[in-house]
């Protein structure tokens, strides 16, 4: 996705999780990205074919994270579940689009650092299926894959 919008997307995200037993939890939560590019050429370019395109996904996503502490203050997390996901794509110098919502998976893992309290600094890494359809040749590709994030979380 690089190719096309040039810079790592930032998503913005939010979980929420109930523990259910002693190192498991389930968890909800949401996964918002915007980012605008320019298209890429795939095989020989016919004429100038750069246009400006821009991408939305929101993503709601459920599961089941089992955790073991390693140390006092640190522990690791992994975690699988499904997500929907709706998206658009849309280039507007052309009046295409495509949009869709779509059932994949999640999976993910994470090592956290208690900070203080119910603070504790959090690295993640999660792998999504996304599958969508283009717009011309109307075929299969994910939008999902890697992400890796980093942050605060507080528990309560």
């Amino acid at each position: 996705m690089t190719d096309v919008y040039g810079t790592r997307l930032m998503p913005i995200t939010g979980q929420f999780a109930v523990h259910i037993a002693s190192g498991v939890s389930m968890f909800a939560g949401v996964k918002w990205v915007r980012s605008d590019g320019r298209t890429i050429v795939v095989g020989a370019p016919i004429a100038d074919e750069r246009y400006a395109t821009s991408l939305r996904l929101m993503s709601y996503r459920f599961g089941v994270l089992a955790s073991a502490r390693l140390a006092s203050r640190w522990s690791i997390a992994g975690g699988a579940g499904i997500c929907v996901t709706s998206y658009e794509e849309t280039w507007p110098d052309t009046a295409l689009a495509v949009s869709g919502r779509s059932t994949g998976f999640v999976v993910l893992g994470e090592g956290l650092y208690l900070v203080k309290g119910n603070w504790s600094a959090f690295v993640r890494t999660e792998y999504t299926t996304v599958p969508a359809k283009t717009t011309v040749a109307k075929i299969d590709v994910n939008v999902g894959g890697v992400d890796v994030s980093g942050g605060l979380r507080f528990s309560f």
